[in-house]
């Protein structure tokens, strides 16, 4: 044989190990990527699983915040109503305070109109019980009475009686 093909035989065997080496090495680093990617996906899939979960805890959660809510917005709604009932009550009692309060000025302004007629009243009778009483002053001192008897008779003073006769002179 020829030494040419012998060094080429050799050779190729040589690289025949050489490439089962490689691909005994590739393989055991594409073991190593296979146990690492299930590695990989595992912990995916309880990332995934815990995930799962939270979004379940979340929607349980968001579902109990939406009830609340709403209790209180219908709480909100009933205090509302019974709060604008109380208005209105007050606002009734209120109308009914200043009706009280329109009819005791009006019977105020009535009782002074007639306090004022009385008192108008009163003057006048006092006014013609003076003029008659003043009247009879003159009408006795006319029939020649002397002053203290005309007071005596009609219980005046003797000034009040000089006064007046006076006034005629």
């Amino acid at each position: 044989m020829n030494p040419y093909y012998t060094a080429m035989l050799l050779i190729g065997i040589l690289l025949v190990i050489f490439c089962t080496v490689l691909i005994i090495y590739d393989n055991k680093k594409l073991l190593s990527y296979i146990k690492l990617a299930d590695e990989r996906e595992q912990q995916l899939r309880e990332i995934v699983s815990d995930a799962e979960l939270m979004i379940e805890e979340l929607n349980s959660f968001s579902d109990y915040i939406v009830n609340e809510v709403e209790k209180k917005n219908v709480e909100f709604k009933n205090n509302i109503q019974h709060l604008e009932a109380e208005i209105n009550n007050l606002n009734h009692k209120t109308e009914e305070l200043f009706e009280i309060l329109n009819n005791i000025n009006n019977n105020q302004s009535l009782l002074k109109d007639e306090e004022k007629d009385k008192t108008e009243i009163d003057s006048r009778q006092s006014f013609i019980s003076l003029n008659s009483k003043y009247s009879e002053v003159i009408r006795l001192s006319k029939e020649g009475m002397e002053e203290t008897e005309i007071a005596r008779k009609l219980n005046m003073g003797k000034g009040e009686v000089q006064l007046i006769l006076q006034f005629t002179k």
